[in-house]
């Protein structure tokens, strides 16, 4: 499964940790973290430290690290990943289509709800995988 989101590095395409992993992975078992902003997210990684977010441009953003919860497509749940924060912050990313920008939809916790409102988002938007993740931190990026 892919999904494509604008890449929050600099220049694109700069990997972040030293274990960088495809953000939709239905076959890994441990949820990855990655870094996003306003304009987009970083690959994904395992790291059991946060890595450097240094290549992600600063200004007029808030730097966000975030963790996998679940992925969902046509209003199915279809994969799930064990938390290791313990954040109740959860967010959906819905990929850029046509002339919008990725949205970023703060959503109902605990964790069971955010799942319901997850699902409930990706019946409005057949074939599009969206992208639950539980917020980790957040930085003020300027």
């Amino acid at each position: 499964m892919r999904i494509d989101l604008p890449d929050a590095a600099h220049p694109p395409g700069t990997v972040i940790g030293r274990e960088p992993v495809e953000l939709l992975d239905l076959d890994r078992d441990l949820a990855a973290r990655y870094w996003r902003t306003s304009r987009g997210v970083s690959n994904a990684f395992l790291d059991g430290s946060d890595p450097d977010p240094s290549a992600i441009p600063m200004g007029y953003t808030q730097l966000y690290n975030d963790e996998q919860v679940a992925i969902a497509l046509d209003g199915r749940v279809v994969k799930t990943w064990t938390a290791r924060a313990q954040s109740e912050v959860f967010v959906v990313l819905v990929p850029p289509a046509g002339d919008q920008d990725l949205l970023v939809v703060h959503v109902s916790h605990p964790e069971r709800a955010a799942l319901a409102d997850l699902a409930n988002l990706s019946t409005r938007m057949p074939g599009v995988p969206l992208l639950l993740s539980r917020q980790r931190s957040e930085t003020f990026w300027h």
